[in-house]
């Protein structure tokens, strides 16, 4: 006599559930732990330097300046605090953090997460004094906002790809002062170089290309930012002696 299998025979698989005791979520109680460790290490006076005085830059452009502000003196206030972003996703704490159960990059994320709100805030700040330079005009002579703001968050993005890729380094107590000549440099580049200002110029008439370009190289520099600080170890470039 065969034994025929039905549906009361078959066991279910046994659930995995948590066991007494354990926290159901131990990496969101070790963020809260980590919280004032990120606050503390946090550049905020480099930050706030960098935004304070761009905007002083360009309040002393408008109060001097017969003419209205254009988007070039907003990309030029805005400089500076692309310059100090680049100090903010270094880990002042690596040692401390790699004895904890999260990934080594959630502290880059959470100083990134902790100055994008000072950006947005000095970005804001800037395109309002530019607005309010254009008393006297109509809004359609007034420049459009939306493809300098994501010119300027393309901007943002590759400071911290930059600083990122230079926290990786064996030079990592020095990535600020490295990362930030090289987003300028970066950025200058794409400004004066012909061909490329041409497909990134938000001031021509038609700037819809450049905006969804800039916007592009936002996702492709945050992509890279994130793959970059997957890796908890740095790189050194220095070359093992050969046994002969």
């Amino acid at each position: 006599m065969t034994h025929q299998r039905g549906s009361k025979d078959r066991q279910p698989a046994p659930r995995r559930g948590r066991r007494a005791g354990t926290s159901p979520r131990p990496r969101l109680r070790a963020v809260r732990q980590l919280a004032p460790y990120l606050a503390r290490t946090m550049p905020w006076s480099v930050l706030f330097a960098g935004c304070l005085s761009g905007t002083a830059l360009l309040v002393l452009l408008e109060n001097t300046s017969r003419f209205p502000l254009s988007p070039n003196a907003v990309r030029l206030a805005f400089l500076p605090a692309v310059a100090a972003l680049c100090f903010v996703p270094h880990v002042h704490f690596r040692p401390l953090i790699q004895t904890v159960p999260i990934p080594t990059w959630v502290a880059t994320a959470g100083h990134t997460l902790l100055a994008l709100p000072i950006l947005a805030a000095t970005c804001a700040i800037e395109l309002r004094l530019m607005a309010g330079s254009f008393p006297s005009y109509p809004p359609a002579a007034r420049p459009a906002d939306y493809p300098l703001i994501a010119q300027l968050v393309g901007w943002t993005t590759l400071a911290v790809l930059a600083a990122t890729w230079c926290d990786r380094t064996r030079y990592a107590n020095l990535n600020g002062a490295m990362a930030a000549p090289i987003a300028i440099a970066v950025i200058a580049f794409a400004w004066v170089t012909p061909r490329i200002s041409r497909l990134l110029d938000t001031s021509h008439p038609h700037p819809d290309s450049a905006t969804i370009a800039w916007y592009v190289i936002a996702t492709c520099a945050t992509f890279g930012s994130w793959s970059t600080t997957r890796d908890q170890w740095h790189r050194y470039t220095r070359r093992l002696p050969t046994t002969q």
